[in-house]
């Protein structure tokens, strides 16, 4: 065969026919499965990296906080002078 280092059947009698169009078959077949596994890996990632950006945008709601929570989170320099002395001078976190 041409898939085989050298030709058969130069120096020693060919296999028979049936014996090559099989192993042709078996290469056919081989090569027909990576490329459906090449096909299947690209396409799995490109679902998976799909999914990710929809779990990003759509699926999560973004916490975004109203004015009210705003508004009780800021700092106000009247509420400092309010602290006792201990407040003041403590160490943060």
């Amino acid at each position: 065969t041409v898939f085989v280092e050298g030709r058969s059947g130069l120096k020693f009698p060919g296999p028979p026919v049936f014996i090559s169009s099989i192993y042709l078959q078996c290469l056919a077949i081989g090569m027909s499965f990576m490329a459906l596994a090449t096909w299947l890996l690209f396409h799995a990632s490109m679902r998976a990296q799909i999914a990710c950006i929809q779990l990003r945008t759509r699926m999560v709601r973004l916490p975004v906080p109203t004015q009210k929570q705003l508004d009780g989170s800021r700092k106000i320099l009247s509420t400092w002078e309010e602290q006792g002395l201990y407040d003041m001078f403590r160490i943060p976190f």
